[in-house]
């Protein structure tokens, strides 16, 4: 299968490149064949639509009008660059997070559109309150948790591989609170359980402790 598949990422790569040598390169046949090689990609998460993978394309050929891309160097170059274009746009595509939050009895659904993927590295916490030990450390294929101990408190941060997650708001609606671009979904209280969840880049993350909401903020802050 993996043989396969190179040979048609290279058949596509040579249509790219016969098309290129045109005086006037066919822009929707580089779309298609461009689109075909991100599909061979390994866990494909770009985002963009038909209309802005042809607006990219035509922005790259129209750079230099009359230009012919006669050298084949210059002509993978431009493939190449067509190529980048297309995923720094579905990157970028993909930082946008959308959400929304389903409100139950005793509990709220908070569901997102992130791509999920398995964990590729484990959870970086680089602040957590004076007093707070490290007692527990796990990283599995789809989650990578910490668990601070201080005295009777306990304080949990995971970073999983899930679109979606429960909280407790039974004891009042969940507060959001954007930094840099990220929401941090406060819930609960202190007495019955209160955390934070956000969720970055593929990944969600949740931390429980009875802290103050600018303890967990600053804490959730510091964690990737």
């Amino acid at each position: 299968m993996e043989n396969i598949k190179n040979r048609i990422h290279l058949k596509l790569r040579e249509l790219i490149d016969s098309e290129l040598e045109k005086e006037e390169p066919d822009a929707e046949l580089i779309d298609e064949c461009v689109d075909g090689i991100l599909r061979l990609m390994p866990e494909r998460s770009y985002q963009l639509t038909a209309e802005q993978r042809k607006n990219n394309i035509h922005h790259i050929l129209n750079e230099t009008p009359g230009r012919r891309f006669r050298s084949k160097a210059v002509r993978i170059l431009v493939a190449a660059a067509i190529i980048a274009a297309l995923l720094i746009g579905s990157t970028l595509a993909d930082t946008i997070v959308e959400y929304e939050i389903y409100d139950y009895d005793t509990y709220s659904i908070v569901q997102s559109n992130i791509t999920t993927r398995k964990i590729d590295e484990p959870i970086i916490v680089s602040y957590v309150p004076e007093g707070f030990m490290l007692t527990q450390e796990d990283c599995q294929e789809f989650t990578s948790s910490r668990v601070y101990e201080k005295g009777g408190k306990c304080l949990a941060i995971s970073k999983d591989s899930f679109d979606s997650v429960q909280i407790n708001t039974e004891y009042g609606k969940a507060k959001v609170f954007t930094i840099d671009g990220i929401d941090y979904i406060v819930f609960g209280e202190e007495v019955h359980g209160k955390g934070v969840v956000w969720f970055s880049g593929h990944y969600s993350y949740s931390l429980t402790a009875a802290l103050s909401d600018e303890e967990l903020l600053k804490i959730a802050q510091n964690v990737s």
